[in-house]
């Protein structure tokens, strides 16, 4: 795997996106955050025509993202920048998808490679400084473990730009960099000022090195000498012409041999020097498409696509119309288009899907924050405990109280967020309007799907929004106004993306697994034929009865977290058995359920039980 991009390809001025990051400027990017630009400033030499612009983090989230495959579990990268000052703040100027390894250059310009997070540990730091308002160059090389404690990481610092010497050269071993292997990496801007940067590359291979080497080859004059032997004399005779002797210098850098003499051959010899020859820089040329002629097989249904079929033409025809007696009439076929209405298939984005990076929030189908224009500064109310209800009561003649139970609220989370408007201030409302209709208020009692991702997985909650809060303040001035917005879940729990389904056979125990920290309520599935079933949670000596009898193709379909039991639309709550407890009172409880089921007979199909893993915290 080799991704390589030059930016000459680019125009200058114009954001940089996945669409022209490609062509003769090398690998396109997968994606980017904000508004990456083109730029001819500081372009000169072998950064020349075009460099990569990454704003101000200030005021932006720049990024440039590569996605990968790794052979193994080694990358290697290289970046060229340019810094006009030093950073504002400490400024992660690369990252990697597993969010385990952070490049960052510090507010003295120094270069680190750390774990990631709050607290992030320090595998290797440079002495060296990256230089103001001249080219320099790093590479780094990232080990993934296969443990926690055999990842390695190597950064070289080049302060000469193109050198093939390291400045300095730092080494980490048994260290933590995660035991997943990476599958993207970001190249991101600083805080403080216009961060340029050049020649970006990554590969699985090994080092880099620099992306252009300038050099010249001059060859020397090669000196030849020649001799022209004296000619035989025969008797009575003179010598004419004397025997001649001559010194020859053969320009450079050309060299003939075989030139002759009035006389005779000259034999000229010569060494010519090798020379050193560098290679200067290489652009790629891109081959031209060639249009192939292929016969296309049926395409098949893929998420999102529509399928939609043109006019299908019918041949039909129409009967003989009736004669009059004594003539003769001949019907011809007539031939009939029938119009097919259009298919359409749409398969919907699940919940999700759009998250891909820490701090991002999807609510209802709509992403917000890094790759946005509405970057996420805080979010409360999500990673701690809703109010609680202590169901606990005092005792009235002596100290403490009487235990009772413990029921969450509803949980209230906050997003705060900024409109990145700054490029162009008057576009803020239409910023504005856009996230106002994302968060808009429903008119009924439904909820949405809530999706936030902090450096661990994805948790997944339903709310409706109840409070929008802007202010016409400064921010608003320049185009980046604070937004506030709330959102009220009904349900406190989180939960796992993830779907678990266990099933059961009749007359047999099995193991259900809630991976949260808080009960979860499955969904119950009983599959005729069977009579009287009965689902018991060992764990929690609950069990769940139904004085019913199912035919082979139906199924009582019972949601224990909304309290519910139907065949198909028809309500099968009445069917309870009485030592069965309401299917809200039969759940999960966190970590290892034994689940048996039983029917009084039938029941050859099972029972199925659908989950996902609770959070409250």
């Amino acid at each position: 795997m080799l991704k390589k991009n030059s930016f000459s390809g680019g125009t200058d001025g114009a954001n940089i996106t996945t669409s022209n990051s490609g062509g003769t400027s090398g690998n396109a990017f997968d994606s980017w955050g904000s508004a990456p630009s083109y730029t001819s400033s500081q372009a000169t030499g072998l950064r020349a025509p075009l460099v990569a612009k990454l704003h101000d983090l200030t005021s932006s989230s720049d990024s440039l993202i590569w996605n990968y495959t790794l052979s193994a579990r080694t990358v290697w990268l290289r970046e060229y920048l340019y810094l006009s000052a030093s950073p504002a703040s400490d400024s992660v100027i690369v990252d990697e998808s597993e969010f385990a390894v952070w490049i960052t250059l510090k507010t003295d310009r120094t270069v680190t490679i750390t774990s990631t997070g709050f607290t992030p540990v320090t595998f290797v730091a440079s002495t060296t400084a990256l230089p103001l308002n001249t080219w320099c160059r790093i590479e780094a090389k990232i080990v993934y473990g296969t443990t926690s404690s055999n990842g390695a990481v190597e950064l070289r610092i080049y302060t000469s730009a193109d050198s093939s010497t390291a400045t300095e050269t730092k080494t980490a071993t048994g260290v933590n960099t995660g035991t997943t292997v990476g599958s993207s990496i970001a190249f991101d801007a600083v805080y403080g000022f216009d961060l340029l940067v050049d020649d970006l590359a990554i590969t699985d291979v090994d080092w880099l090195g620099p992306a252009a080497i300038n050099a010249t080859a001059t060859p020397s004059a090669v000196p030849a000498s020649t001799s022209a032997p004296t000619p035989t004399i025969s008797t009575g005779q003179s010598p004419s012409p004397a025997a001649v002797a001559s010194v020859a210098a053969v320009p450079a850098p050309a060299v003939s041999t075989g030139q002759t003499t009035n006389a005779t051959t000259v034999a000229a010899v010569s060494a010519v020097p090798t020379p050193t020859i560098t290679v200067g820089t290489v652009s790629s040329v891109q081959a031209t498409a060639v249009p192939a002629v292929a016969s296309v097989a049926a395409p098949g249904l893929s998420t999102g696509s529509i399928i939609a079929p043109g006019a299908v033409a019918a041949a039909g025809v129409v009967p003989a119309q009736g004669v009059s007696a004594g003539s003769i009439f001949t019907a011809s076929a007539v031939p009939a288009v029938a119009h097919v209405p259009l298919a359409v298939v749409t398969v919907p984005i699940l919940p999700g899907d759009l998250v891909v990076l820490p701090g991002q929030v999807e609510y209802d189908g709509t992403l917000w924050g890094e790759g946005t224009s509405f970057r996420v500064n805080e979010i409360t109310g999500w990673t701690s405990l809703p109010t609680i209800d202590n169901g606990n009561t005092l005792r009235p003649q002596r100290h403490g109280a009487w235990s009772g139970r413990k029921l969450a609220q509803q949980r209230l989370v906050t997003i705060k967020m900024q409109a990145l408007a700054g490029t162009d201030p008057s576009t803020v409302d239409s910023l504005l309007d856009e996230l106002a209709a994302a968060a808009s208020v429903p008119d009924d009692e439904s909820e949405r799907n809530l999706v936030i991702r902090g450096w661990g997985p994805k948790r997944i909650a339903r709310g409706a929004v109840v409070d929008f809060v802007s202010s016409m303040d400064d921010d608003y001035s320049v185009g980046m106004p604070t937004v506030s917005v709330l959102i009220a879940c009904s349900d406190a729990r989180k939960y796992g993306l993830t779907v678990t389904s266990v099933v059961v056979d009749n007359g047999s125990t099995a193991a259900a697994v809630n991976e949260g920290n808080t009960s979860t309520h499955p969904l119950v599935r009983i599959n005729g034929p069977c009579t009287n079933p009965s689902i018991t949670n060992q764990t929690t000596d609950r069990i769940l009865s139904f004085g019913v009898t199912l035919a082979s193709n139906e199924t009582l379909l019972v949601d224990t977290n909304a309290g519910t039991a139907v065949i198909g639309a028809a309500d099968y709550m009445h069917t309870l058995a009485p030592l069965s407890v309401p299917p809200e009172d039969w759940y999960l409880v966190k970590g290892t359920n034994a689940i048996s089921y039983s029917a009084s007979s039938g029941g050859a199909n099972g029972v199925e039980l659908q989950f996902q893993p609770a959070y409250l915290a």
